[in-house]
């Protein structure tokens, strides 16, 4: 026989456990708008990498990256480091990373171009990092300002901005490149997949900055490969 109050409790603890953790919603939405046009100086790394060679840009992140982690362990207590950052960006950090040792989006960042420029070729970096500045920022802009309904742990509203972003960033990368119709499809698919860990980074417990430019990376790849056996690989384009 069915138990309705232990069905009840265990739905009751499934729906916490995909509620929206309280570090997305505490900050008001001009303050997210900042956010997200300081995040847009991300999009420096796609364009530079165009242009420069995997090594010189390796060199490059590996210094930013180590100096970021530096400033974002030194701010974690109270000291000159702390008072300046603060001072200059304190309104754009969220309370958990004031207060926890985790790193800021912006040394997640960095971390996700470092690792996504050792692990993956060029092109699958490049449009991945056009597609996490551009989508990540529409999705937390439109969740915030319209989402109502619940889609793991963000909005359906914030999850389907992300998804024709991206279908709208990966198509103007396919078109600027002139790169043949399979890269144009795996970006699709990839886009789809970024969106599912961007809307569920919490329960994933992956940071998106992370997880979004690999979920789009691994598509491309394996994208790639599948249509190489037709005679289009694409992944090496660049």
């Amino acid at each position: 026989m069915i138990n309705l109050e232990e069905m009840r409790l265990h739905l009751k603890e499934i729906n916490q456990k995909i509620e929206p953790v309280s570090k997305y919603d505490e900050v008001p939405f001009s303050v997210e708008v900042w956010r997200k046009l300081f995040h847009l100086v991300s999009l420096s790394i796609p364009v530079i990498y165009t242009f420069v060679s995997r090594e010189f840009a390796l060199v490059v992140l590996s210094i930013i990256t180590i100096i970021a982690i530096f400033i974002d362990i030194m701010i974690k207590k109270e000291n000159l480091v702390q008072k300046l950052i603060f001072k200059i960006f304190g309104r754009l950090f969220r309370k958990y990373e004031k207060q926890n040792f985790v790193f800021n989006g912006a040394t997640w960042m960095l971390i996700s171009a470092t690792l996504n420029v050792i692990l993956f070729p060029k092109l699958a970096t490049i449009t991945a990092f056009y597609v996490l500045v551009i989508s990540d920022a529409s999705a937390a802009l439109i969740g915030k300002r319209f989402g109502k309904t619940r889609f793991l742990n963000k909005s359906l509203e914030g999850f389907l901005a992300f998804v024709l972003s991206g279908f709208i960033v990966v198509t103007l990368v396919w078109f600027g490149f002139g790169l043949p119709v399979h890269f144009l499809i795996s970006a699709f698919v990839g886009v789809i997949l970024a969106g599912f860990v961007e809307s569920a980074s919490a329960i994933l417990r992956i940071d998106d900055n992370l997880g979004i430019p690999l979920a789009i990376s691994l598509a491309l790849l394996v994208g790639s490969n599948i249509s190489s056996a037709s005679g289009f690989p694409f992944i090496n384009f660049l």
